[in-house]
């Protein structure tokens, strides 16, 4: 049994080491003279990081880099969600979305603000839950952030808007946002006040640049260029800014081995607070703050306006009210780091009463409207800087819960962001709108009379505040603090293998990645005869032209090995790096639809893409090794079908597109985001993922070249790669041109777009086909009746093919055939591995690079083979430009068969 020592605080492994019972925030306390020596104590936890030293608290670059980092996210969510008062006024005054109504349009910022409050505390429960996801939720949040604006610059009602710049970024932006509150406990103690003053002054920094950058893109731009430029900007910084918000502390797996779901381990946490009277006091206070803040924020710009002002003043003072709130909130924070937060609720809710009453009542020119928006803007914005201190002392001797009670406090402010707006246009008359009074007046009397009493109010209730600490309840729940669990319990059964509900739904949404993926890849044949013949970019050459779609594919077969070798080594980043890809994927497709010249297509669509659909696919190679074992072939073939089935279908759906909308690719990124994200739920690996250890400092090549890499001298291997190098060189020529050799024929286009469809397609029988074959017969054989079979449909189908019904048998034997040739690879890999199974994945990513390889060379050699001046030229034997090509692609396919014979006599040579 381990010796029993003490354990600083400030160590204390992260959340999901312990029983879940505990959510452990891991909140130090300690003394300043203490804090900078316990930040440099090395961790003691169980979880294997002996020996690591942690950054310090309250000082250091990793800490205050955090800051900063914070400091940009809260600009980017809170800073461009208290910019929409500019919004606001645009669409009023253009009547951008016609009749609808000044709530209608109003309700798109408060919901946004609503939810992003609102979902602080969801968000901070599921990352207590699980902290080893946090990372990946906020990458996917910061995606959804700036989808969600995209999207938004095509809007044609107000009810879009709600949707996607409304309820859909503030989904994003509390995702985004919500786990640095959970960081900022680890990062800092004794300054927690001043740097959580840093960090929520963002949103005064971004409310204060923001409506003079979005007023200027309005004027000059319109709201759709606005939207799509703000989604580039704050994608750029926003992942900047995510390279710098990271724990302090180390993340670790959880152990869930209880089986039990999030419902009843967050029933299980510390929620003796809720029953608080200061946790009360506090939550109200807020609320009755919120209802006055928000109307002021919605309402200055609308308010400026009416007395006469140009919109730019409007911009101007909504711009200077933002701005105010970072100088309250840093002072406000540098008080409650060094007195009662208490005292600051009071000053800033009488404050901030007092100039709604006197500068605002009274506010008939421009220079008094810059004076209101100063004094309350500081006073009431700075509040949000007592929200630390005011959770630490409500959570008392239950550290654990700060993160909570914080999240409470945001869920209550956003639930005001929602009343207090709507009470305002209640209380706002705009048939007044020119009417001034000795008293306010334009309309807003009532509302200025209704926010000055909520801030009165404030003060009063923090002045209740006071009275009630001593009334406060304690948080004494009981708690097992030293039950460390293991990744993987004794007793535990993993899912069967070859069988089972878990490991064929693996396979279902393995076939949709595949589909998705390489099924668009196998499209591009459509897409290339229509920029040919519509001449979308201009003079651009044909083989320039093609270079997007061989690049895309290329790339994804090249990535694969590298995306493989990133997936054993880092086992735990791998569902990161499939929603990254996932992400990139349609993004790149978004950026595809404002191409102007075929460069710009061959950087997103093809490089990009290709990126992407790497990413995306390579882990289901590692996943189908667990998965399956003796029935490999099989469900293989089922996955690799994939390509088959979207080469079938997508082409259709592409050319009706593509002739009548011409959206294409932006619906299709939206399509491959919800099923990609669909398919992503269950793609999942069979054995435990725990987090690499790599305590030995090794770099990742040092890594790599430990790994069993003697499979590279073996015959075998050589053979079969050299093999599938040469069927790819054969297989993709036919598979870009078959749309460009039936049209040249005369045919329609749409003729064209079916035959490429039915080439795909048929290469899912022989996917299904070959697979299950390699389970019960040597896979050679199929190499061998795989590359004569498609030869002869070469020399003697296409090399006759004159008429769309010869097109259609060339495309459905040689599809079939060639298609189906894939289907060999887990078998292959499997025997070249021998008894170093380990290294099957790299195998398969091997010749996964070795046939992107060939998807470059391949159609190249085929461009300079085929002869299009001869395109209306008829002979005996082929034609069309395409004799030499048919030649090309059936020597080929007779050069694979050879190498299936050689594979079979390479079997037996030793190495």
């Amino acid at each position: 049994m381990a010796e029993v020592q003490d354990i600083p605080l400030q160590t204390l492994s992260r959340r999901g080491e312990h029983s879940t019972g505990t959510s452990t925030v891991a909140v130090s306390r300690v003394d300043s003279k203490d804090d900078g020596d316990a930040g440099q104590m090395e961790s003691s936890s169980p979880s294997g990081h002996e020996g690591l030293s942690l950054p310090p608290v309250d000082k250091g670059f990793a800490a205050w880099s955090f800051v900063v980092a914070a400091f940009a996210l809260e600009t980017l969510v809170w800073g461009f969600g208290f910019t929409y008062g500019v919004f606001q006024e645009y669409f009023l005054h253009h009547r951008t979305f016609g009749d609808a109504s000044e709530a209608a349009i109003g309700a798109v910022g408060t919901v946004a603000l609503a939810i992003e409050y609102f979902e602080v505390l969801i968000v901070i429960l599921i990352a207590q839950q699980w902290p080893h996801k946090t990372r990946l939720m906020m990458w996917s949040s910061l995606a959804l952030c700036c989808g969600s604006l995209v999207l938004a610059s095509f809007a044609t009602k107000v009810s879009h808007l709600i949707v996607l710049q409304g309820i859909l970024f503030g989904i994003g932006g509390g995702g985004l946002y919500a786990p640095v509150i959970i960081y900022l406990s680890e990062w800092f103690v004794v300054r927690r006040g001043l740097a959580g003053a840093i960090i929520f002054g963002g949103s005064g920094a971004g409310g204060a640049c923001f409506p003079i950058a979005v007023n200027f893109l309005l004027t000059n731009l319109g709201f759709r260029w606005t939207f799509r430029i703000w989604a580039a900007f704050m994608f750029v910084f926003g992942a900047l800014a995510l390279t710098f918000t990271r724990p302090r502390l180390p993340v670790t797996r959880p152990q869930n081995q209880d089986g039990l779901n999030l419902w009843t381990r967050v029933k299980r946490q510390h929620w003796g607070f809720l029953k608080s009277p200061l946790f009360a006091c506090m939550t109200m206070t807020i609320f009755i703050q919120a209802l006055a803040y928000f109307p002021v924020s919605l309402y200055m710009t609308v308010y400026t306006v009416s007395l006469g002002l140009s919109p730019l003043n409007g911009t101007l003072v909504l711009s200077a009210f933002n701005l105010s709130s970072i100088v309250g909130q840093i002072i406000f924070g540098h008080v409650c780091d060094v007195a009662p937060y208490q005292y600051v609720v009071i000053v800033s809710g009488a404050g901030a009463a007092l100039s709604a009453y006197l500068l605002w009542g009274f506010a008939h020119s421009l220079g008094l409207i810059f004076a209101f928006v100063i004094v309350f803007g500081s006073l009431s914005g700075g509040l949000g800087s007592v929200w630390p201190a005011a959770s630490v002392d409500i959570a008392g001797s239950e550290q654990s819960v700060v993160s909570n009670v914080f999240g409470l406090l945001a869920m209550t402010k956003g639930i005001a962001a929602v009343i207090g707006p709507l009470i305002a246009a209640e209380l706002y008359h705009p048939e007044q709108s020119t009417m001034r009074g000795t008293y306010s007046g334009y309309g807003f009397k009532d509302v200025t009379l209704f926010v000055g009493s909520m801030m009165v109010a404030t003060a009063a209730g923090e002045s209740q505040h006071r009275d009630t600490q001593s009334l406060s309840t304690t948080n004494q729940q009981t708690q097992d603090e030293t039950g460390l669990e293991s990744t993987e319990p004794a007793g535990t059964e993993l899912p069967p293998v070859d069988r089972g509900f878990k490991a064929w739904s693996f396979v279902g949404a393995a076939f949709v990645l595949e589909t998705i993926v390489w099924g668009f890849g196998f499209t591009y044949g459509v897409f290339q005869e229509y920029f040919l013949h519509h001449r979308t970019f201009g003079d651009a050459s044909e083989a320039a032209i093609g270079a997007v779609g061989t690049i895309a594919l290329a790339t994804q077969y090249f990535e694969v090995m590298i995306f493989t070798l990133l997936a054993l080594q880092w086992p735990d980043k791998v569902r990161i790096m499939m929603w990254s890809s996932l992400v990139l994927c349609c993004g790149s497709l978004l950026m595809a639809s404002f191409a102007t010249k075929v460069s710009h297509l061959i950087l997103v669509q093809g490089v990009l893409f290709g990126i992407g659909g790497g990413g995306l696919y390579a882990p289901v190679i590692i996943y189908l090794s667990e998965w399956f074992v003796a029935r490999r072939g099989l469900a293989g073939s089922f996955i690799f079908g994939g390509s088959g089935a979207g080469g079938a279908l997508f082409p259709v759906a592409a050319n009706f597109l593509l002739t009548n909308l011409g959206w294409t690719l932006r619906i299709w990124a939206a399509f491959m985001f919800i099923f990609g994200a669909l398919a992503l739920s269950f793609v999942r690996p069979r054995l435990p993922v725990v987090r690499a250890q790599h305590i030995d400092g090794l770099n990742l090549w040092t890594r790599l070249r430990r790994q069993h890499w003697s499979f590279l001298k073996s015959p075998l291997f050589l053979c079969m790669t050299a093999t599938t190098f040469i069927q790819a060189l054969a297989y993709f020529p036919v598979s870009l041109y078959m749309a460009v050799y039936t049209t040249s024929l005369g045919l329609s286009s749409l003729n064209g777009t079916l035959v490429l469809s039915i080439f795909n397609l048929s290469s899912i029988i022989g996917q299904v086909i070959f697979g299950h074959v390699c389970d019960i017969a040597p896979y050679g054989y199929v190499i061998v009746a795989s590359g004569a079979g498609a030869a002869l449909s070469a020399y003697l189908l296409w090399g006759f093919a004159h008429n769309l019904g010869l097109i259609f048998a060339f495309a459905v034997v040689f599809g079939s055939l060639s298609g189906g040739f894939c289907s060999v690879w887990p078998a292959a890999s499997v025997e070249i591995a021998g008894s170093e199974q380990s290294s099957v994945s790299n195998i398969m990513g091997f010749l996964s690079m070795t046939k992107g390889l060939a998807a470059i060379i391949g159609p190249l050699v085929a461009a300079a083979l085929h002869h299009p001046e001869q395109a209306a030229m008829r002979s005996t034997y082929s034609g069309y430009g395409f004799r030499d090509v048919t030649l090309f692609v059936g020597s080929m396919m007779v050069a694979t068969a050879v190498g299936g014979i050689t594979t079979r006599l390479a079997r037996r040579i030793s190495w």
